[in-house]
């Protein structure tokens, strides 16, 4: 006969379960027409200059239908025209940005962090 302990731990383990679900974000610059906001900038580490769909923003304005950019999605929009924008940060600080791309077809203004590298 054998005697067993009233307070001894059973052997027990518990178990998390793995789920095989995964979730995707994807953020597109070209959806959501109606989010338009024209004091919105995005700062973007794959484009090559900055871009916005706003002709009304930009200072110096010149008209320039000689090019166009490819999207990330691969869809290409056409550039009408370049200009400078000035943007005022809640600090006070002002920034210019030189030569911003008009581009009607975006969604969100576009600051280019190879164009800030290249300006210093």
């Amino acid at each position: 006969m054998q005697k067993t302990k009233k307070n001894e731990p059973k052997d027990t383990a518990n178990v998390a379960e793995e789920s095989s679900d995964e979730v995707y974000m994807l953020c597109d610059v070209n959806s959501a027409k109606s989010s338009l906001n024209m004091n919105e900038w995005l700062l973007d580490s794959g484009c090559t200059f900055h871009m916005t769909p706003f002709k009304e923003i930009l200072t110096n304005y010149k008209s320039d239908n000689s090019g166009s950019v490819s999207m990330a999605n691969e869809k290409l929009c056409d550039v009408k025209g370049f200009g400078d924008v000035c943007l005022t940060f809640e600090s006070g600080f002002k920034l210019t940005l030189k030569n911003v791309r008009h581009v009607p077809d975006l969604c969100h203004n576009l600051i280019s962090c190879a164009a800030l590298r290249r300006r210093g």
